[in-house]
């Protein structure tokens, strides 16, 4: 299993925020994320981050994930993970603004990018939902 985590930090966001959020919530080791600066459509400065994350660190972001989740977030989960897992990977998007209050909140917009990649469903099952 390998985990890969990227977001888009913007002009009105706070970087570090974002970061120990990442850090505090889920555990992530935030020096080993690269950096890239670009801009936007309007020419706005935009902040690209991503990390890979090995198999243990993958495997402590899913557990905090799944320990943060409000039960009615996680039974959404496990009721439509068809929606969710697609040839052994799970793909979330988490809200950048619940994170940094110490919350796990699933988002369609702007969200912080989880990408879980060969775990196989029985696996993660047992991960999220025993």
């Amino acid at each position: 299993m390998k985990m890969e985590i990227s977001f888009i930090v913007h002009a009105t966001e706070d970087y570090d925020k974002i970061l120990n959020a990442l850090k505090n919530t889920l555990g992530v080791e935030t020096r080993r994320f690269s950096r890239r600066d670009l801009s936007g459509h309007y020419g706005n400065p935009l902040i690209y981050c991503k990390i890979n994350l090995d198999s243990r660190e993958s495997n402590t972001v899913l557990t905090r994930i799944r320990d943060r989740l409000d039960p009615i977030d996680l039974q959404f989960l496990k009721q439509s993970i068809d929606e969710y897992y697609d040839r052994n990977s799970l793909y979330i998007r988490l809200d950048k603004q619940y994170l940094c209050k110490g919350q796990v909140k699933f988002v369609i917009t702007d969200p912080i990018k989880i990408v879980v990649r060969n775990i196989k469903l029985d696996r993660l099952m047992k991960i999220l939902f025993e």
